[in-house]
C-alpha cells in the first residue's frame, strides 16, 4: 500500500505542476491573444472539484483492492 501511496502522491504533485504550468501558458497566449477574460482559480467551486476528484480516486481503487484481496500467496496455496 505504500508503493500505492507514492505513485499517488507522485502523480498528484506532476498533475499539478503541468497543469498550473498549462493554465499559465494558454492564459498568456491563447486567451490574452483574443481578448479574453479569465480568473485561474475559482475558489467558490473547490470543494466540488476535490470531492469529484475523491470519488473518482475512490472508485478506481475498487479493481486494485478486489485483486489485491484475491491473490494466492505460496502460504495458502501450500494448505
Amino acid at each position: 500500500m505504500i508503493e500505492i501511496g507514492i505513485i499517488f502522491g507522485s502523480s498528484i504533485f506532476l498533475g499539478t505542476i503541468i497543469t498550473i504550468f498549462i493554465i499559465f501558458f494558454m492564459g498568456n497566449t491563447v486567451l490574452d491573444g483574443l481578448g479574453l477574460v479569465y480568473q485561474y482559480l475559482y475558489p467558490e467551486h473547490l470543494l466540488r472539484i476535490i470531492a469529484a476528484f475523491m470519488a473518482l480516486v475512490g472508485f478506481l481503487q475498487l479493481p486494485i483492492i478486489f485483486t489485491i484481496n484475491n491473490i494466492k500467496t505460496i502460504d495458502l496455496i501450500e494448505e
